[in-house]
């Protein structure tokens, strides 16, 4: 516990809790909750290293203009999934429900460096390339 909020953050046992109340009966929070208990300090320093290179390479490509379903905007989303795949599978339309809440949560904001809404394009565009309904995505 004092590696996860040494690298994630003070309020991280605070946030673990609600996440439980409100998503704590699907198989995905099980998987979350099982590899969390395995990581130890160094894990923790590198999802605190990665998530802070992903939200500079946003907050870059943004400032760059790139386009939401580009090669690079894709490999960013790319990315994004592969930091959340590490925690439970995550398929298009899970990872944009995820980026709405970023957008919708105002705690997420300083972790994507006020890039939220940038990452919720990208993600927008590549789950409707991928045939989400992006209008009505499910988690299921």
């Amino acid at each position: 516990m004092d590696a996860m909020k040494k690298y994630l953050g003070e309020d991280m046992p605070a946030y673990q809790d609600e996440a439980e109340l409100r998503w704590g009966d699907p198989a995905e929070w099980a998987q979350s909750q099982e590899k969390l208990a395995q990581m130890g300090e160094g894990e923790f320093q590198r999802l605190q290293e990665e998530q802070e290179s992903l939200a500079a390479d946003l907050v870059a490509a943004r400032d760059a203009g790139v386009a939401p379903g580009s090669e690079d905007a894709d490999a960013l989303v790319e990315r994004h999934r592969a930091s959340i795949a590490q925690w439970y599978d995550v398929t298009p339309a899970r990872q944009l429900i995820l980026a709405r809440m970023y957008v919708g949560d105002p705690r997420f904001h300083e972790a994507y460096n006020g890039a939220q809404d940038y990452l919720l394009e990208l993600v927008t565009a590549h789950a409707k390339a991928e045939g989400v309904d992006v209008d009505n995505p499910r988690w299921g």
